[in-house]
């Protein structure tokens, strides 16, 4: 790893030690004085917080500003449950049942994040024909930089969308770990080619045109767990290495080892969340 990436790498872990906090935890239902149960739920509403309080009949009382994820919105839309915010001074907002959805935010085109909020559930960028490409490396390393930036502080918006994401009939883990081994190798087949550009003995134009294709098919892989930010910024990387594509050895490999950080950590939030102890301790491997 050159000393630049390494450089990175720590000025990120330092800036997220930095802004670390806590998400509190949902707390328990409690009934209102007209006596309706309510659920007061953490910053990030899922799926199961919605079908707790559709068992119960209970709504759903969120943090001013609080993520509701896709599946959640829908499911109380199809239930009936009433998810009010919170404002400022912790009272639920005065506004008629029909219309107490914390309403959608908008995003800040290339951004992560809300600009309201800080972390609606919806893709960030996903609008390919408005993408304009990359005129040159910097250019696109800087927007795979922000990208890093964003998914190093906490965990991504499309890695909550995949802890969700069921495909029947196998379920919500076996996408879990595809999406998992299809960055891992996304990671692994990008260094063999900057270590090919090291070597300097493959022509610039074919190393140019193997990552471009390379980004193409790993973006294919990934739209089935519908990684879509992560799909956003390997189409920005192809599109550049195709219209315009590096101009020096040292410019490939420098495109190669930003990539490497942005899909490795992506990577790293889905290996999180996977319990290796569990599944060694639990599962006998077929005779």
């Amino acid at each position: 790893m050159s000393d630049d990436l390494e450089q990175r790498v720590a000025a990120l872990v330092a800036r997220a030690l930095a802004d670390h906090t806590a998400t509190p935890a949902a707390a328990p239902a409690v009934t209102a004085p007209g006596g309706s149960a309510t659920f007061t739920t953490g910053r990030v509403v899922t799926l199961d917080d919605v079908l707790r309080a559709a068992d119960t009949g209970a709504a759903l009382r969120v943090p001013a500003g609080a993520i509701i994820t896709d599946l959640a919105r829908e499911e109380a839309e199809r239930c009936g449950v009433v998810i009010s915010a919170d404002t400022a001074t912790g009272q639920s907002a005065a506004r008629p049942a029909a219309t107490r959805t914390p309403e959608r935010h908008e995003r800040q085109t290339g951004s992560d994040y809300c600009t309201q909020c800080g972390g609606c559930m919806q893709p960030a960028v996903y609008e390919r024909a408005n993408r304009t490409p990359a005129a040159s490396t910097s250019e696109i390393c800087q927007r795979l930089d922000r990208f890093c930036e964003l998914a190093w502080r906490s965990e991504p918006n499309e890695v909550r969308r995949l802890r969700q994401l069921s495909r029947p009939p196998m379920g919500k883990t076996p996408g879990i770990f595809y999406a998992c081994f299809n960055l891992f190798w996304l990671g692994e087949e990008v260094q063999a080619l900057r270590d090919k550009a090291k070597a300097g003995r493959i022509p610039l134009s074919a190393l140019n045109e193997l990552l471009a294709t390379l980004c193409g098919r790993h973006a294919v892989r990934l739209s089935k767990w519908y990684l879509v930010d992560s799909i956003e910024l390997l189409g920005d990387v192809q599109t550049f290495l195709e219209k315009t594509g590096c101009a020096s050895y040292d410019e490939y490999r420098s495109l190669c080892e930003h990539l490497m950080l942005a899909a490795d950590r992506i990577q790293a939030w889905i290996d999180r969340m996977i319990p290796w102890h569990t599944l060694d301790d639990q599962l006998e491997l077929v005779p």
